[in-house]
């Protein structure tokens, strides 16, 4: 297997992981996953590198490694190799030539520039830096909640076109309901799964907020001095906070397979349901913690650093069609349920921490 596409990056990036809970074993597959990324590898003898992996064979890596402030050829042997993380770098020399007309273009959002007056406002904890909409996945949900307690009532939710189903007061999915419950006033008593292709769901749509998330800050750092900080990220989403995701962004999994099958796509590095979404590459990866050392360069004035992770925020909005449907369904003389209960849609955003962090300096004006 060859990386034909992407030529490395002048250099590597500047902060150097550590290895942290990783596996006792390697998984030698998930190096074709490294193509057109930065890998770090740890070796069975004790040393550790860069390297940017070229071609793939059945017991050797060829490969890029960053030696003596330089890219240089080499071979490595996959039996020598004891753990390695991959890191998109935030710049990569393309050759427009090599471009694949038929995937979507990726890039790694930068850090804006750091504002001066941050040194004494301090760092901002939240720096949104893109919004990216994407299509529907599956549904728009509607929760409806309850205006009155009752101790019994047969309710009877019918199936319509529009409709992938319910999901009833436990989250559990139903194409039909037809049956008797008790709820208390507030309550959400359902939720209307309003299909994508419905004439309702025309003009909502997918939202990615992209943002640097503050992570850690330092002050008083004086001229000409030397600092390091080691910051211990937290990136990717384990499987309770996979239904969160999914419930944010309409996926439909109606049965336990189903349910596992998205899960199990949403582990990979390709996300390919929310690639194609966005049409842009998302990566959303199982639940993992890295210790990363950073380094400060001393400066000629005084100096203060922080530490920011990229976060992408996903939700739905909503189209004039869906909040003008919201209100006819709360209107008692087209649907009887409103006199007992409200209909609302509900902006329920999910914030995803990815695993690429900045660093950030200002110096005293």
């Amino acid at each position: 297997m060859r990386n034909m596409k992407l030529k490395p990056p002048k250099s590597p990036p500047s902060l150097i992981p550590t290895p942290s809970n990783l596996l006792e074993k390697t998984n030698y597959k998930e190096l074709c996953n490294c193509f057109d990324t930065c890998t770090y590898i740890w070796d069975k003898r004790g040393s550790s590198f860069w390297a940017w992996i070229n071609s793939i064979q059945k017991d050797h890596v060829s490969c890029q490694v960053w030696e003596k402030n330089k890219w240089q050829n080499r071979q490595l042997h996959k039996d020598a190799i004891s753990h390695f993380i991959s890191v998109k770098p935030t710049s990569l020399e393309i050759n427009p030539r090599n471009r694949n007309n038929n995937t979507f273009g990726q890039r790694f959002t930068s850090f804006p520039k750091a504002d001066p007056n941050w040194f004494h406002r301090g760092f901002p904890s939240k720096i949104v830096v893109e919004e990216t909409q994407g299509s529907l996945l599956d549904y728009v949900p509607i929760n409806v909640y309850a205006k009155i307690s009752t101790p019994s009532m047969f309710l009877i939710l019918p199936k319509y076109e529009d409709r992938l189903g319910y999901l009833d007061m436990n989250g559990t999915f139903v194409k039909e309901y037809n049956k008797p419950i008790s709820f208390k006033r507030g309550q959400k008593i359902f939720t209307i799964l309003i299909d994508k292709n419905a004439n309702v769901a025309r003009g909502s749509h997918l939202l990615c907020t992209s943002y640097w998330s503050l992570l850690s800050q330092a002050s008083g750092l004086e001229p000409d001095v030397i600092s390091s900080n080691t910051i211990h990220l937290n990136f990717g989403i384990d499987k309770s906070e996979f239904y969160q995701l999914g419930n944010s962004t309409g996926i439909y999994s109606p049965d336990p397979e189903k349910e596992k099958e998205y899960f199990h796509q949403l582990r990979k590095i390709d996300s390919t349901i929310y690639t194609q979404s966005f049409r842009k590459k998302i990566n959303i990866e199982s639940k993992e913690e890295l210790s990363i050392h950073v380094d400060f360069e001393p400066q000629s004035k005084a100096q203060k650093i922080a530490a920011y992770q990229l976060c992408q925020q996903f939700s739905i909005r909503p189209g004039k069609r869906l909040l003008d449907y919201v209100d006819k369904l709360n209107d008692k003389k087209y649907n009887p349920y409103a006199t007992f209960s409200k209909a609302q849609f509900d902006y329920n955003a999910y914030s995803y921490k990815t695993k690429y962090c900045e660093k950030s300096l200002v110096l005293e004006p």
